[in-house]
């Protein structure tokens, strides 16, 4: 059983490549949004790659790693809400929490002390945020696109979505013995949001 969940986490990990490899077969004519997007990607799969490589060593390095990327994410995410403009109220309203989220990345940390890590309150404080703040833009876009389906940052939000809820739900079971009993969500969710990304990447609609 420890040699399937170690299987079925490295399927999981590696899953993001796909959406990588579709971000650059489309890169010549993908506009900043997604050329940033597949920066994020990378990004994101090389903090992963340097987790496992540094499995069980709690260097400066890997620390920083880790505690700075779910910043990069909430920062990246708000930034994309605000950079579709699907809406004046929801632009506006990423714009002030994305300055704010450093602020609040910081007080939720705060000794940086490498033996706790406190930022659990501020990994589900983002991901609940931003799964409300992606929710009202799908519906604004249902409301006001026609084909929407065909519109891939429709599909881009739509995994933005799903990945901060179910992140959110997930986390929620931490330290508990639910969590170990339902221990495939996340690789699950990763997987389902990577191919979510992947549709939005090669959707050819604006």
């Amino acid at each position: 059983m420890v040699n399937y969940k170690i299987a079925v986490s490295i399927f999981s990990t590696l899953s993001i490549l796909v959406p990588i490899t579709a971000s650059l077969v489309r890169i010549k004519t993908a506009d900043l949004k997604y050329r940033l997007f597949l920066v994020f990607l990378i990004y994101g799969f090389l903090t992963d790659m340097l987790d496992w490589y540094l499995h069980g060593q709690l260097s400066m390095v890997s620390y920083v790693f880790f505690i700075v990327f779910p910043l990069v994410e909430a920062v990246f995410y708000l930034w994309l809400l605000k950079a579709l403009n699907i809406s004046a109220t929801l632009t506006k309203i990423s714009k002030w929490l994305m300055w704010l989220m450093p602020v609040l990345w910081i007080f939720s940390f705060g000794s940086f002390d490498m033996k706790e890590n406190n930022g659990g309150i501020f990994n589900a404080s983002y991901e609940i945020l931003i799964a409300f703040l992606s929710g009202y833009g799908i519906l604004k876009m249902t409301e006001t696109e026609n084909d929407i389906i065909r519109q891939k940052d429709f599909w881009l939000v739509i995994g933005i979505f799903i990945y901060c809820f179910c992140a959110f739900f997930v986390s929620s079971f931490l330290d508990t013995e639910i969590l170990n009993k339902v221990w495939f969500l996340h690789n699950a969710i990763n997987v389902f949001v990577y191919g979510v990304f992947t549709k939005a990447v090669l959707t050819r609609g604006e």
